[in-house]
């Protein structure tokens, strides 16, 4: 948590009392909730399971899920810039448990959903089939009050119930989520890695908050990435929200690029 005024922090536990972090201008403070986590049981609604931070002036949150070497880290956005609607772009799941150097390790894709408001309906019209049954592109609803967080996986997840896993073969990238009021949504991959369904065994776990379709735009800038080992450079993952979105790329060079027109919402690439 990083301040660039002096003002009191307060951090609320799932399910406990207010703390209170006293910061002065420009100080940051490290905050850890426990280990806990919000992907425990999928799809099922989990009550009052967020950290509520707030503050009287303006602050940054940068939030890291893990303490050792396959943790990732995310910057928070704020509840005032949450969405309605939104089409998530994700990684597809992997091999499974079946990883020789991490036995136990599983190569699951969530998509997290919290809720601020009591009396939220969401309806979420899934890419996959998820863990719990959902079949893809069929829509289904649940009902969340301000605090509570739902966690939607695909068949590779270890909690999936009467269902085999497919593993290598189910992607969330593209589900639909509408809400009739405001949600955060968060992305993750358990066991990221370039090629998580080749020769690929050393992976991270992966985790971003995504923007709704309201804070979208048409031109984005990407950096290139520090090279390690065997990397051939970025890899960019896109979703569209309206009909017959046409992409293009500018390389370096300033050469233009027709990556493709896509003729329906929610099409990811």
């Amino acid at each position: 948590i990083n301040s660039p005024v002096k003002q009191v922090i307060s951090v609320t536990p799932a399910r406990d009392t207010a703390h209170h972090i006293y910061l002065k201008s420009g100080d940051t403070s490290v905050y850890s909730t426990g280990f806990y986590n919000i992907e425990y049981i999928p799809e099922v609604v989990r009550k009052n399971k967020i950290v509520h931070i707030t503050s009287e002036y303006p602050m940054t949150v940068h939030g890291q899920y893990g303490q050792n070497a396959i943790s990732g880290t995310f910057t928070a956005l704020p509840v005032s810039s949450w969405g309605l609607e939104y089409y998530i772009v994700n990684i597809e799941d992997g091999f499974g448990v079946n990883y020789p150097l991490y036995p136990g390790v599983y190569s699951v894709p969530t998509v997290t959903i919290i809720a601020a408001h009591n009396g939220t309906a969401v309806t979420i019209t899934p890419k996959a089939t998820t863990a719990r049954g959902h079949n893809a592109d069929t829509a289904f609803s649940i009902s969340l009050d301000s605090g509570d967080v739902y966690t939607l996986s695909t068949l590779n997840d270890p909690n999936t119930t009467g269902i085999s896993p497919d593993p290598c073969s189910e992607d969330l990238s593209g589900t639909h989520i509408y809400a009739t009021k405001p949600i955060g949504v968060i992305i993750a991959q358990s066991h990221n890695t370039l090629n998580t369904c080749g020769v690929g065994e050393c992976g991270d776990y992966a985790v971003e908050w995504l923007p709704p379709i309201s804070n979208w735009d048409t031109m984005y800038v990407i950096p290139p990435s520090v090279p390690r080992l065997f990397d051939v450079g970025e890899q960019v993952r896109f979703v569209t929200a309206v009909y017959a979105t046409t992409i293009y790329l500018t390389d370096n060079t300033g050469a233009e690029h027709l990556l493709g027109v896509y003729s329906f919402a929610g099409s990811p690439d």
